[in-house]
């Protein structure tokens, strides 16, 4: 007993090309989230802008407290 043959062969369908413009829908998420957790000369740079605002801020409130009440 042998296999029967397909009167009509089976044509496997054409490759369709990607466009290539496929982005995961959470792609800037992501993103966000590793450039957060990578230690760049920006992240020292906002570290240096934050600690000299707060130096500042103590500075005037200090200078304030003084001018206001000269003990």
């Amino acid at each position: 007993m042998s296999t029967p043959v397909r009167s009509t062969p089976i044509t496997a369908s054409p490759a369709v090309d990607s466009p290539g413009t496929w982005r995961h829908p959470r792609l800037n998420e992501i993103t966000r989230r590793q450039n957060a957790t990578a230690f760049t000369e920006k992240n020292i740079r906002q570290i240096a802008y934050n600690v000299a605002a707060l130096l500042t801020l103590w500075s005037l409130r200090l200078i304030a407290k003084l001018k206001i009440n000269p003990q």
